[in-house]
């Protein structure tokens, strides 16, 4: 896993976390940046706000669950690997996820 990788992991990870105490509404990406002791520029070199973290970390649950689905030998394994993929993500998967509306 190259640094980019890997910093960007960090971020989510913390988020994870964050979201374990408070809606993704509320969380700040001052709140992510500082939870992984990186700068804002950091998290804005990667990102463009929060909503863009999430919408990378569904990408990367998505290609997860499809090559899992790859490898399964039946239906019935493939639907208990996607349940406990669910399971293992409940804190993520858990949370509604509203973009906030820009007035124009």
């Amino acid at each position: 896993m190259n640094s980019s990788e890997r910093i960007k992991r960090k971020f989510i990870k913390a988020l994870i976390s964050l979201m374990e105490y408070e809606s993704l509404d509320r969380i700040t990406v001052t709140e992510i940046v500082e939870a992984c002791e990186v700068t804002r520029p950091t998290f804005y070199r990667y990102f463009k706000d929060k909503y863009d973290l999430v919408n990378w970390y569904f990408d990367i649950l998505a290609q997860k669950s499809f090559r899992q689905m790859g490898i399964s030998l039946s239906l019935r394994e493939g639907l208990v690997t996607k349940i406990r993929l669910m399971v293992e993500e409940r804190v993520f998967l858990h949370q509604p996820f509203r973009p906030q509306r820009k007035i124009v």
